[in-house]
């Protein structure tokens, strides 16, 4: 049961970082969107895409970051 733990909190961690990194890195979202979350259908506008994969994404992995990483300290201690 402790490994279910120490996963968590390994992915919370993981969380915590990419989420920031989305967040407050300058040009981490462009170089992101140029190569790896290329997107084929253009269902939304440069800039509606570019603050989606920011702020929404971002905000999200930082969130669910803090509460698996939190979760899993609170449950070890």
């Amino acid at each position: 049961m402790t490994w279910f733990f120490i996963s968590l909190l390994i992915m919370g961690i993981t969380g915590i970082i990419f989420g920031s990194l989305l967040l407050f890195k300058p040009g981490f979202v462009e170089k992101l969107r140029h190569d790896l979350w290329k997107e084929k259908n253009d269902t939304w506008p440069e800039k509606e895409g570019y603050f989606y994969d920011k702020y929404t994404r971002g905000l999200g992995l930082l969130i669910a970051g803090m509460l698996f990483a939190g979760f899993a300290i609170y449950s070890l201690i």
